[in-house]
């Protein structure tokens, strides 16, 4: 039986400008080192995978919040960004780690 799960492995941003399909779960999970590229904290990126998800689909975004200055930073990227995009947004406060996601998940 063939796995109902697609793994994409591409530049993020071109991708997410080119695609025309639509994705039911869309894991964004993007660092240098400790830091995730600027192009990929922006309103335009977040409008993009939005564009891309399915209807009732889940983004889940991955953000760092290792230490006091990781978590300024993720809280400060969540409400003043990914919060625009996705009004509904939640964040799980994982292990060092904060997992955005679009929406509530029941």
């Amino acid at each position: 039986m063939a796995s109902p799960i697609e793994y994409v492995c591409a530049d993020a941003r071109l991708f997410v400008m080119q695609c025309e399909q639509a994705f039911d779960l869309i894991c964004v999970d993007l660092f240098m080192d400790d830091l995730i590229p600027d192009q990929f904290l922006e309103a335009d990126f977040l409008l993009g995978i939005r564009e891309l998800l399915a209807p009732g689909g889940l983004v889940m975004y991955n953000c760092l919040a290792a230490n006091d200055m990781d978590t300024k930073a993720t809280s400060s990227f969540f409400n003043q960004t990914f919060k625009t995009v996705f009004p509904k947004g939640i964040y799980l406060d994982v292990h060092k780690n904060w997992m955005l996601l679009n929406r509530p998940i029941n």
